[in-house]
């Protein structure tokens, strides 16, 4: 699937926005135009949760998914209370089951290779710029340089294990290579907004569609009204924590802490689902 042009084409086009943003901007509208387009374009794979829970468990009525919801939310809730109470540890722990989560984008290549390049993913911006990556762990209330320094040298660790699982997989190592040209010159959110948005979101939904049958149209309408809720929640943080830490740091917070809260049950539905057999075919509307 890496090898895709669309992929291509997706990683592309926000990578340029992201640069664009990165020079057009003045430094003060820049992390909450970057925060902003994450938060756009990284909603709608996420809002295809309720439909993977449709076709992984028996949710028939209002309530069986009032209680997927409510264990849903539940999770989410004790990931804020988590990194609240253990910001450092919290923000190390997400990272590291984010790389696992993002490694299912190179599956093809085994798990070993795929777990090398979840990390590599995440790790290139604090191999490449480690003090702006340290200034925004720190912005989440974690201790910036001990989550960073956990990053780097996991990643270079990683880098060796992905070179050599791809060594025969030449898309991979394009893509590899390509994420790492962008981390050298990009701000660490414009490079998070190209890999999340470019590259993650768009893999995501190719397997949904390819897996259930499903249109593109079929997918708007199914994850419109659940990336709204999200965004409104994440929203709402921001806002509560403006008056106490200012607007910036507020909206950094929400968009992390909140994508943490909201990411960690989407990754276990995701995980649980794929190990899933197809339950059905859904016909486009």
């Amino acid at each position: 699937m890496i090898a895709e042009r669309r992929i291509w084409g997706s990683f592309a086009a926000c990578a340029a926005l992201g640069l664009a943003l990165q020079w057009l901007l003045p430094a003060a509208a820049l992390i909450p135009a970057l925060l902003a387009a994450i938060l756009l374009g990284g909603m709608p794979h996420g809002g295809l949760d309720v439909f993977l829970a449709r076709r992984r468990f028996p949710l028939r009525g209002p309530v069986a998914l009032a209680v997927f919801f409510a264990a849903y939310l539940t999770l989410a809730a004790l990931v804020v209370a988590v990194w609240l109470a253990a910001p450092t540890a919290a923000l190390i722990a997400f990272l590291g089951y984010s790389a696992l989560h993002f490694g299912g984008d190179w599956s093809p290549a085994g798990r070993f290779g795929a777990a090398s390049a979840g990390i590599v993913v995440l790790a290139l911006p604090a191999l490449a710029a480690p003090d702006p990556v340290a200034d925004l762990f720190a912005a989440l209330g974690a201790d910036g340089a001990v989550a960073r320094d956990v990053l780097r040298a996991a990643g270079l660790a990683a880098l060796v294990g992905a070179v050599a699982a791809f060594r025969a997989r030449p898309a991979h190592l394009a893509l590899l290579g390509a994420l790492a040209a962008l981390a050298l010159v990009a701000h660490p959110l414009a490079y998070f907004l190209a890999f999340f948005c470019g590259v993650h979101g768009p893999m995501h939904i190719l397997r949904i569609r390819r897996r259930y049958g499903l249109s593109g149209r079929a997918i708007l309408a199914r994850w419109v009204g659940p990336a709204m809720i999200a965004g409104l929640a994440v929203l709402i943080l921001a806002v509560l924590m403006a008056p106490r830490v200012g607007l910036d740091t507020a909206a950094m917070r929400a968009v992390f802490v909140g994508f943490a809260a909201l990411t960690v049950p989407h990754m276990l539905l995701v995980d649980l689902a794929a190990g899933a057999p197809r339950r059905e075919t859904v016909a486009a509307p």
